[in-house]
């Protein structure tokens, strides 16, 4: 860093002290009053003061500003953001505090490197294409029970939503189930998606071969048409 002063003077302005973290208030006061005193500061300090720079240097402070506005006009950059909201909150403990205040504040806009972060994420783009996949079956289809029984991540999802625990889930009544033919009845087909797994469009399904008295939920992968 060529100047280490005029940098510390440009954090130190009322402005940009106003986008600091308490954290980097700390640090950049400190530094500025070790470099007032000793004239100089550690290589690690100045590595680290430069990274502060760079979040707020005017540069970024521009393209965030250019970010907050796109962020308000465009349905689309709102629309993937309550996307990948809904991700983590189907997927904890990931960005608890940014769920809460995107939650709680309608105003509230990330940050733009934050909101990169979070949708370039490899596993939340998978998520998202299997969540906006056509459904391969349509409310009111006849299926059968296939595959591979129920995965325990789903089943912690179906048990939580349920609040009980179907027998037909259970490895063995799966694999009866699938011998006996049995079939449900599709009554919806969900906003959710639990598993980010090939196949995982979730179904409200009804059982109409067994003596289940209540809704089930199912992924795609765990049923074929009659």
């Amino acid at each position: 860093m060529e100047n280490v002063n005029a940098t510390l003077e440009y954090l130190a302005s009322s402005k940009i002290q106003a986008r600091l973290s308490e954290w980097e208030k700390g640090f950049t006061k400190s530094l500025s009053t070790q470099f007032k005193n000793r004239g100089e500061l550690s290589s690690r300090q100045i590595d680290t003061l430069g990274g502060v720079y760079q979040k707020h240097a005017p540069s970024m402070i521009n393209a965030q500003a250019k970010f907050e506005k796109q962020f308000k006009e465009d349905g689309t950059t709102q629309q993937l953001w309550e996307a990948v909201i809904s991700y983590y909150e189907e997927n904890p403990p990931y960005y608890s505090n940014v769920i809460r205040e995107t939650r709680n504040n309608k105003e509230f806009i990330p940050h733009r490197a934050l909101y990169v972060k979070m949708t370039e994420n490899t596993y939340f783009q998978k998520w998202l294409k299997l969540k906006n996949k056509e459904p391969a079956f349509d409310v009111g289809d006849l299926v059968r029970a296939h595959g591979q029984s129920p995965n325990q991540i789903f089943l912690q999802n179906a048990y939580g939503k349920l609040g009980t625990r179907p027998h037909i889930y259970s490895h063995n009544n799966w694999a009866k189930a699938k011998k006996e033919k049995h079939m449900f009845l599709i009554e919806s087909i969900c906003k959710d998606t639990w598993t980010a797994s090939m196949g995982s469009k979730l179904y409200k399904v009804i059982d109409i071969s067994g003596d289940t008295p209540y809704s089930l939920y199912f992924e795609e992968r765990h049923l074929k048409k009659v």
